[in-house]
């Protein structure tokens, strides 16, 4: 069963001396403490999915061409053992922690830095990483499930493939370059930005409720895509089986092939819609084509502009 995981401000004496002095206090409690090794180590034995707990700092994850998994962390602070990251090969699942199980620590401005390098060969199930106020870099990693989940901090995956990717960021931006096929990509920022580029999907799901997205997918069969404030831009390789785009309030500009063939409504309540694609309309309902595929934009606020890719 997978730890539990709470990461806690302390409440007591210590956030009383951090609220005069301006460190930080952070209390890491899991459970299964006792199997987990302190410090940096090199792992030799079957890896196929990784655990990460990290609450604040930053995360590295990579591939490489080494035949071990590797973990490595460096701090601005000297470290005890207790403070050190904290690992353990559960099976196949290696599960990283921040430090020791109920291990309270004062730091003006923790910056501990957490590098794994995971062998280019290794068959990875999935990749899940929580963080508290953590930047998080994927460079180069492939699993079947991949999942980000940040409270504060910015998360990039580069070159990275899996069938199935969950990015959210409560305050930060969000930014993948997907490569190959993947059946579905969430990705939401309460406060941030999204930069998403990728090849093939067949779900792609984003929803900001303060910040800009910026898209780019060679093809895709299903878009939905949903906004409280920020502008939408999104380029196509070819035509979704279905889109719908809906923004309170903010700017929606589409790039789609030159023989896109859609049908539906194209609506905004304050604002001006221009195309550059030879498309008819009844009203809100436009049409490009044969009208095969679905399309929908409604916006409260704001331009729509449909142009030529």
């Amino acid at each position: 069963m997978k730890a539990l995981i709470r990461i806690v401000t302390v409440l007591t004496a210590a956030l009383m001396f951090c609220a005069l002095t301006g460190c930080m206090g952070i209390t890491s409690t899991y459970d299964h403490a006792d199997e987990y090794t302190s410090g940096g180590r090199e792992i030799s034995g079957e890896v196929t999915a990784l655990d990460i707990d990290w609450s604040a700092g930053s995360v590295s994850v990579s591939a490489y061409d080494g035949s071990t998994v590797s973990i490595a962390e460096t701090c601005s602070d000297d470290l005890s053992e207790d403070q050190k990251v904290h690992t353990w090969l559960d099976g196949t699942v290696l599960r990283v922690r921040y430090c020791r199980s109920g291990e309270t620590f004062m730091m003006s401005s923790p910056d501990k830095k957490l590098e794994i390098k995971v062998p280019r060969s290794a068959k990875l199930r999935s990749i899940d990483h929580n963080g508290s106020s953590t930047d998080t870099d994927f460079s180069s990693m492939t699993a079947e499930s991949i999942k980000v989940d940040l409270s504060s901090g910015e998360a990039r995956l580069k070159d990275c493939s899996a069938k199935i990717f969950e990015l959210d960021s409560s305050s930060g931006d969000i930014t993948l370059d997907q490569k190959g096929e993947s059946e579905k990509i969430k990705a939401e920022a309460s406060s941030g930005k999204i930069k998403i580029t990728a090849e093939t999907v067949g779900e792609l799901k984003l929803d900001t409720s303060s910040g800009d997205k910026e898209i780019s997918v060679q093809k895709a069969d299903h878009i939905l895509s949903d906004s409280s404030s920020g502008s939408t831009e999104l380029r196509l390789g070819t035509m979704p089986a279905d889109m719908s785009i809906e923004a309170s309030s903010g700017d929606v500009t589409l790039y789609i092939p030159a023989d896109a063939d859609f049908k539906g409504v194209i609506d905004t309540s304050s604002g001006d819609i221009s195309f550059d694609l030879p498309l008819s309309n009844s009203g809100d309902t436009y049409t490009c084509g044969s009208g095969t595929n679905s399309l929908n934009i409604e916006t409260s606020s704001g331009d729509i502009s449909l142009r030529k890719a």
